[in-house]
């Protein structure tokens, strides 16, 4: 399996701001791409395109609770950070809708991601996860908002 052209990105980036990591450890039985085990923060980078539900991305026709039409513009974090030190709690499960054109209902990916989320907060690490986009947009933001979670640790 190839590494995430975007996750490469990121490495690189950090790399280059001399910020220094672990790459593709395994914690409590998951792997973690990039990881800050004495500040205990991992890193992630979910696919736009994978039926994951990235909301500017996933092109099905997507509802919210109230049954009106998913809005991409909506007030959406471009990231999402979770456990014992995060600032707010993304709700992962959001999207509903048809299934992805990419894949398999995203609803079952966010139960993935938000589980992996939870057993990493409940072992004491926090986590944040960015789309491909963030990183295709601004690598060096990216690197400057772990930069800034590293620095509060």
């Amino acid at each position: 399996m190839s590494e995430n052209p975007f996750l490469r990105i990121l490495k690189d980036e950090l790399a280059e701001r001399e910020v220094f990591f672990e790459e593709d450890r395994t914690y409590i039985g998951l792997r973690v791409p990039i990881s800050f085990p004495a500040q205990k923060l991992a890193i992630f980078v979910d696919p736009c395109a994978e039926g994951c539900g990235c909301p500017e991305h996933y092109l099905g026709m997507v509802e919210n609770d109230k049954d009106e039409p998913y809005d991409a513009n909506a007030s959406q974090e471009g990231s999402i950070a979770f456990g014992p030190g995060a600032a707010g709690q993304a709700n992962v499960g959001d999207v509903k809708g048809a299934p992805s054109p990419f894949g398999p209902d995203p609803t079952r990916c966010s139960a993935r991601i938000e589980q992996e989320n939870h057993r990493l907060a409940d072992a004491g690490w926090n986590v944040m996860r960015f789309w491909e986009h963030d990183i295709d947009r601004s690598p060096d933001e990216v690197a400057r908002r772990i930069y800034d979670e590293l620095d509060k640790a």
